[in-house]
């Protein structure tokens, strides 16, 4: 059975049983997913971030929504933001839940606040373009195993330990048929390292009951197809979608500095709450004029790839989403990534054939890394680490 007939046959359902992040142990992969998909006896692979396969290396790709802006964003726009920033949505003002000018903050880590516009060199911190976004599934990379050259090579038999090949996996995700994604933060959250998130949970207030609402239904329904499709790919994460990491590793001067910062946060995020669902890109030109409210495959937080634009339900005919290549250009050159110390990003949306071979430079870039997918093994001895 193909994983596409597998994946319509199953229900791949977002578990509440915890809501903030579902326990590894409740994402074990179907055995009877496992014995379609992969030969030789059944086996449950888990968690990837616990029993990740020996020698496979991971990456930062993943499946997600962006809610990044940049200087020519209508919102309010930190003077210290990055000018590289690309803006993809106008309907949340994140920079209202930053303590830019550190009122409580004492410290982070290198990043600093990672929303709002990103860092600029006069932050001091370490510049970066605005990577805010919400990851819905981490595929790791997009190479499906090493390279031929790779001294360390995975460990098992399984078809994907690395990640999938970008041309595989783009034609995986334009096979999926969505609405306009619709999106809502719900509540602020501390993890236990310290990081705060803005949460866009699929239920309301700081944990799930029996029977209440979803508020971000879209967000969950593109979430559960994205699994389906990329259910066979070994390091694919699931564990913890829907939030936006603000800033990493704080340290505050109080704990009472700590709880007026969340709590300040706190009101901005029932501000946004009240204003319901929203598409996120719908009054930008660009992705109206070819279908807001889809998602990205980004290639790290920093790179948003490629644009998949939703199929409205009273117009499928059985067809997927369409595809768009995010051409970034900066300083008067196509450029593969954002320059954070560059000047300012345009980018435009170019349509892509799945079908044919790559039409654009950044797609035969992207997918020939692949090639250059090589690692050294780790010393086990002080003759290994010798040579």
């Amino acid at each position: 059975m193909s994983l596409v007939a597998l994946a319509a046959a199953r229900e791949c359902r977002y578990p509440i049983s915890d809501p903030e992040a579902e326990p590894c142990s409740m994402w074990r992969q179907p055995l009877d997913l496992i014995n379609a998909l992969r030969a030789g006896p059944a086996h449950d692979i888990g968690c990837p971030q616990h029993s990740a396969i020996s020698r496979a290396p991971r990456g930062l790709a993943f499946v997600g929504m962006s809610l990044s802006r940049g200087s020519d964003s209508s919102l309010r726009y930190a003077p210290t933001a990055n000018r590289a920033s690309v803006t993809h949505q106008t309907k949340y003002n994140l920079d209202l839940v930053q303590d830019r000018g550190s009122r409580y903050l004492c410290a982070s880590n290198d990043d600093g606040w990672l929303s709002g516009g990103g860092s600029s060199p006069a932050t001091f911190n370490l510049p970066n373009i605005d990577s805010t976004h919400i990851e819905l599934a981490h595929l790791s990379t997009i190479a499906s195993n090493v390279a031929a050259s790779s001294h360390s090579k995975p460990d098992g038999s399984d078809p994907y330990p690395t990640g999938l090949d970008l041309k595989p996996l783009l034609k995986r995700l334009a096979a999926i048929s969505f609405d306009p994604i619709a999106v809502v933060p719900t509540i602020g959250a501390w993890t236990p390292g310290n990081e705060f998130q803005v949460r866009f949970n699929p239920y309301n207030g700081s944990s799930y009951a029996a029977g209440s609402p979803n508020p971000n239904p879209t967000m969950t329904a593109i979430y559960e197809k994205a699994i389906c499709a990329l259910w066979d790919v070994s390091p694919l994460d699931k564990t913890d979608p829907f939030h936006v990491s603000i800033i990493r590793d704080t340290k505050w001067c109080s704990e009472a500095n700590r709880q007026a910062f969340f709590d300040a946060a706190g009101k901005a995020i029932s501000t946004m709450r009240a204003k319901g669902p929203q598409i996120l890109n719908a009054d930008i030109k660009r992705y109206s004029d070819v279908g807001a409210g889809g998602f990205y495959l980004f290639v790290t937080r920093n790179r948003p790839l490629i644009y998949f634009a939703p199929t409205p339900s009273d117009n499928r005919l059985g067809q997927g989403c369409t595809p768009y290549l995010a051409r970034w250009q900066q300083d008067g050159a196509i450029v593969n990534f954002a320059n954070p110390f560059g000047g300012p990003v345009t980018e435009a949306l170019l349509p892509i054939d799945v079908g044919s071979d790559w039409q654009y430079s950044e797609l035969k870039y992207f997918d020939s890394l692949k090639d250059q997918f090589s690692f050294l093994e780790f010393p086990a001895s002080d003759e290994d680490a010798a040579l």
